[in-house]
């Protein structure tokens, strides 16, 4: 428990840092604009802030560096301990079960889900969820912050977000079960290799190595496929969010530059909304 609340403490504060962290280059660059226009007292006016702003940007980077750091450890060793704890109660109830449930399943697949299946969730909870639980945390401050400084520039962000929402919905199925198959695939290949390598002295004295080496490599060619399958549908997803945000950004580039020059927000404001865009569909 103690892991856990470390963890979440410093997967906060990594949401905390990495909102503050364009925050340096807006007031940079409102300042190197104010001087660009002669309002400043001199040409070398804002060189107190720029210096000032580049360090704290670098004690930013770092803080988060740090808090993203702890964060993963934390939660890389509760998994690893949920993950042993698992192992051992899924293998005390394998050893428990009939004869009849032995005869049905093959052995190869019964290890394969105790030691593959295991570690994949604990990747899922771990590599997965983590970032995921701090891109939401981070979409939502960042919306809150955009929306406070520009209404208008906010709302077509938050279409963008809906709209990668949508489209990767149903992709997201399609790579759900084209993984499950996947898994199926490398036990049923898993299988085989287990009962041709168990029975080599029978295969090797009946010449049968021909037949195992079409079933394996049958097998191997599913198992294949089914992955292929599912990077596809991934790289589809990656490709059409790239595209959303490419038209937001666009969108913002559009909107933000007449705001600006209206004098309704400032370069550095602009700035801070593509950023903020560009980060929150990372």
């Amino acid at each position: 428990r103690s892991l856990i609340a470390g963890g979440i403490v410093a997967l906060l504060l990594d949401v905390v840092f990495r909102v503050m962290e364009p925050w340096p280059m807006k007031i940079v660059i409102d300042s190197v604009v104010e001087v660009a226009l002669h309002r400043g007292e001199g040409p070398w006016s804002a060189a107190p802030m720029i210096v000032a702003c580049a360090g704290l940007l670098v004690v930013i980077v770092g803080l988060r560096a740090a808090s993203n750091y702890m964060a993963t450890v934390c939660f890389a060793l509760v998994g690893s301990r949920v993950a042993q704890s698992l192992r051992a109660r899924v293998f005390r109830h394998v050893q428990g079960l009939s004869q009849q449930f032995h005869a049905r399943n093959r052995s190869a697949d019964t290890v394969q889900r105790l030691v593959s299946d295991i570690a994949r969730m604990q990747d899922v909870a771990v590599t997965a969820g983590l970032p995921l639980a701090a891109h939401v945390l981070t979409l939502l401050v960042m919306v809150v912050v955009m929306f406070v400084l520009d209404p208008l520039l906010a709302s077509v962000v938050l279409v963008a977000v809906v709209a990668f929402a949508v489209t990767s919905g149903p992709t997201s199925r399609k790579i759900t079960a084209a993984s499950r198959q996947t898994r199926k695939g490398e036990g049923q290949l898993a299988n085989t290799a287990q009962e041709s390598l168990a029975s080599i002295r029978v295969v090797q004295a009946y010449g049968l190595e021909n037949l195992v080496e079409e079933n394996f490599t049958s097998a191997n060619r599913t198992s294949l496929r089914e992955g292929v399958r599912s990077r596809r549908y991934a790289a589809r997803l990656e490709r059409t969010t790239d595209v959303i945000v490419g038209l937001a950004t666009a969108i913002v580039l559009v909107g933000g530059g007449l705001r600006v020059m209206q004098g309704a927000m400032s370069p550095g404001d602009l700035v801070l909304f593509i950023t903020y865009l560009r980060t929150t569909m990372k």
